[in-house]
């Protein structure tokens, strides 16, 4: 379960390098290059209504027209907590009123428009859409693998871990059974490192961890990067879009994510400014290949 993502400089602009050389694709435009294929092997409209946004101070939710729903972290640079931290006093504290006008004017677009804005410098925006792509491609249609996302990964005793946002129920096993682990996070934690420094050891890693919120916070592709090297890379997290097509030619091997099985559950913890504590329960975690 992660909290607060880290965010790195220049980030949304892509890899760093030189402007005159081409850049890879990013992952944003990955996802909505894959999202036609993957809709029609599961028959579902990308064209449908988007019904309801309800965007939390942890999480977005969004529920299409056919019920189901997709979640992403919120990520609100000031309003936003983390996504599984324990509640400050005065966290209820009322949304901004642009989080509340972004919910509004999203219900009621086709899924097709909203999605548009995944790669948004505004991680709102960006959350709102990636909870889109989720509620469209994140179904128990889809062939997940169950079982312990480290069983797939293969951790061995002389392996180096680096796990860009905080994953509790991960930590533990891997350092028991890995040479050493870095948790890179932007939230001041014991134990953890300043989020920048992922850019400097990832290289060193043989297995990264990242979570999925770096895809709205324009974060991932220089993870990617850095993470080139390593034997497996993992994605993880309620965020994560089970979209292997996205990321074939990628450094990603592992996509780790879920199924809202209960709908209404969901967006009611969301709105309440639950976390992924709060509605684990209600969803169908898995695993795919990206090979």
């Amino acid at each position: 379960m992660s909290t607060t993502p880290p965010c790195f400089p220049g980030a949304p602009d892509g890899a760093p390098g030189s402007a005159s050389r081409r850049l890879p694709m990013r992952s944003t435009d990955r996802i909505l290059q894959a999202l036609p294929g993957v809709a029609a092997m599961l028959a579902v409209d990308t064209e449908q209504i988007v019904t309801d946004v309800v965007v939390g101070r942890k999480y977005t939710g969004v529920r299409l027209a056919d019920g189901s729903v997709g979640v992403a972290l919120t990520q609100h640079p000031e309003w936003s907590e983390g996504c599984c931290g324990q509640r400050p006093r005065g966290s209820m504290a009322p949304a901004p009123s642009e989080v509340d006008a972004l919910a509004e004017s999203s219900a009621g677009q086709p899924l097709a428009q909203l999605i548009e804005h995944i790669g948004s410098r505004d991680p709102v925006i960006a959350a709102v859409a990636l909870a889109g792509v989720n509620a469209l491609i994140n179904r128990a249609e889809l062939p997940l693998m169950p079982g312990d996302l480290l069983q797939h990964l293969g951790v061995q005793s002389s392996d180096i871990v680096g796990m860009v946002g905080f994953f509790g129920p991960l930590v533990g096993p891997l350092e028991r059974d890995c040479r050493q682990l870095h948790i890179f996070e932007r939230r001041e934690a014991d134990g953890c490192l300043e989020a920048e420094e992922a850019l400097k050891l990832l290289p060193s890693c043989d297995i990264a961890v990242i979570t999925a919120g770096t895809i709205s916070n324009g974060s991932l592709d220089v993870l990617l990067a850095a993470a080139a090297t390593c034997r497996e890379v993992a994605i993880v997290g309620a965020s994560t879009p089970m979209l292997p097509a996205a990321f074939q030619g990628t450094t990603v091997t592992w996509l780790s994510g879920s199924v809202v099985a209960d709908a209404e559950a969901v967006l009611e913890v969301v709105g309440g400014g639950g976390g992924r504590r709060d509605f684990n329960r209600f969803l169908i975690k898995g695993n795919l290949a990206v090979r």
